[in-house]
């Protein structure tokens, strides 16, 4: 698994990794990283992922952008979704 800003899997009830879409055979699963990471010391690295749009650099979910944030909403991790949208 590795991250992607064009993920086919998210966080569903918790820790459980589901898939957003059909999954074919040989296709890598992946997941956004910003979906379970909040810690503030965390200073973010290049991404690399090749979805289009890609984020330059991959950020804490506080920090990214407020449409891909929305579009996220529901594969948060429970902490996440509790804290950004009480």
């Amino acid at each position: 698994m590795n991250h992607s800003c064009e993920p086919n899997a998210g966080f569903c009830d918790g820790l459980v990794l589901v898939a957003r879409r059909a999954i074919d055979a040989e296709e890598e699963i992946t997941w956004d990283y910003s979906t379970a990471i909040d810690e503030e010391d965390f200073p973010g690295f290049a991404c690399c992922c090749g979805a289009v749009p890609a984020a330059a650099r991959f950020t804490l979910f506080a920090i990214s952008i407020p449409i891909p944030r929305n579009g996220l909403r529901d594969w948060l991790l429970p902490y996440l979704r509790e804290k950004y949208f009480p």
